[in-house]
């Protein structure tokens, strides 16, 4: 209980970092290519990692196409995610789309058969709530209560996509070598991002053509965009690595609702460095996280 507890706060603790990478950059690149650039990053990372820890032997053939399928999945979870942080604010798009732990709380006992104690279901609600609250601004009446930003419809496609591909990449990690699952998974994400953004930069050049006759090539990113692009993806990488082994060795419940705190983290950067601010029902949402994390942890 506790292990998964670590793995998962752990992969929350980079991710939140890599929520404020991406979303800078994605401001001055574009979500698309932010993913991409991520993407590629982290994958190139995960082959590192496969090469100093495993042998030819260990690697799956049999996982292959339902490994690929999540990566596919997860790739329309990252564009979604990012393109939302690049629309904004920090502080409301990643605690929206991190609710995806109690959502994966409830798949989990469904579809995984797993099981909870009376205060670890209380602390898994708190927290998902506690999260949610978050991304809420409240004026005045309840009624007047609404999610916040343009970014949040993404927000809430990446949080419906990620809990069903938590509980899909822990049956396979369960069943098969960690290193096949995550390289064919992250390696079908990759391609499928920068598949897509080949054919959206394609269409531009074609729609540019068509109405001025030439080509108008767009000047390159500055090297400090790029930069935060990449080391989003070094820090994704480190997360993942760590997530998939918290779900092969612990209860998914645990790791998936523990992961989804990575907005801790962004909340407080964009609230410190960015200047975001929060309403007071967001800050009662921060509360009732911790109170839900303490709760988790009993048995």
């Amino acid at each position: 209980m506790l292990d998964g507890l670590a793995y998962g706060l752990f992969a929350a603790l980079v991710w939140g970092f890599t929520d404020i990478c991406a979303a800078l950059a994605a401001r001055r690149l574009g979500g698309l290519a932010t993913v991409a650039a991520v993407q590629a990053t982290s994958f190139a990372g995960l082959c590192l990692f496969a090469l100093l820890t495993a042998d030819g032997s260990a690697f799956d053939l049999g996982v292959a196409p339902r490994a690929a399928a999540l990566g596919i999945a997860s790739a329309i979870a990252y564009i979604s995610f990012f393109t939302g942080l690049g629309l904004g604010p920090i502080a409301v798009v990643s605690p929206v789309a991190s609710a995806y732990g109690g959502l994966t709380v409830i798949l989990a006992v469904v579809l995984l058969g797993e099981r909870l104690t009376a205060s670890q279901g209380l602390g898994a609600g708190l927290a998902t709530l506690g999260i949610l609250s978050v991304g809420l601004r409240a004026e005045g009446h309840w009624r007047s209560t609404r999610f916040v930003g343009p970014g949040v419809p993404l927000a809430i496609v990446s949080l419906v996509t990620w809990a069903f591909v938590t509980i899909g990449i822990t049956m396979l990690v369960r069943e098969t070598s960690l290193v096949s699952v995550l390289l064919v998974a992250r390696g079908a994400n990759t391609l499928t991002v920068w598949i897509l953004l080949w054919v959206r930069r394609w269409r531009r050049r074609w729609r540019h053509r068509g109405r001025s006759g030439a080509e108008s090539p767009a000047g390159p990113p500055p090297a400090r965009i790029l930069a935060l692009a990449i080391l989003g993806g070094a820090l994704d990488v480190a997360g993942y690595v760590v997530y998939a082994t918290g779900l092969q060795r612990s209860l998914a419940w645990v790791v998936g609702l523990s992961s989804s705190f990575g907005p801790a983290i962004a909340i407080l950067v964009a609230v410190v460095i960015l200047g975001e601010r929060l309403r007071r029902v967001q800050w009662f949402g921060l509360a009732m996280l911790a109170v839900g994390i303490v709760l988790i942890g009993l048995r």
